[in-house]
C-alpha cells in the first residue's frame, strides 16, 4: 500500500507531446488502447473516492455539472466502471444521489 502523502502532490510527469492528436503519429489501434479502461487507474480512483471526506463529497455534488460529469467519462473510462459498481451498491443500500450518482 502506499504511503500517505501528506497533502503533497507527486511530481508531474513530463507532458512533452500530450498535445499530439492521434493522426500526427498514433495509429487508431493505440488510439483506441489509450481509451480503454484500466483495471489499475480504476483502483486508484475508486481508492481515492473511499478516502475523501464527507463534505469532500459533498462539494462534489455542488460543483459536478452534467457537462464536466461527459467531459469526466471522457477523459477517465475508468469511471463508467466504478460508476456500475458503486450503482450495484447503492441498489443493495439506500439510494444516494450526488457527483458521482449523477454521472452514470
Amino acid at each position: 500500500m502506499a504511503e500517505p502523502m501528506n497533502g503533497q502532490r507527486p511530481p508531474m510527469p513530463d507532458m512533452a507531446g500530450a498535445n499530439m492528436r492521434s493522426e500526427q503519429g498514433m495509429t487508431p489501434e493505440a488510439n483506441m488502447a489509450v481509451m480503454k479502461p484500466s483495471a489499475e487507474i480504476g483502483a486508484v480512483l475508486m481508492a481515492r473516492l473511499g478516502a475523501l471526506s464527507e463534505e469532500q463529497l459533498e462539494m462534489f455534488d455542488r460543483v459536478i455539472t452534467p457537462e464536466a460529469a461527459r467531459a469526466l467519462l471522457m477523459l477517465l473510462p475508468e469511471l463508467e466502471e466504478l460508476l456500475l459498481a458503486l450503482d450495484g451498491i447503492e441498489e443493495k443500500q439506500e439510494p444516494q444521489m450526488g457527483a458521482l450518482g449523477d454521472m452514470g
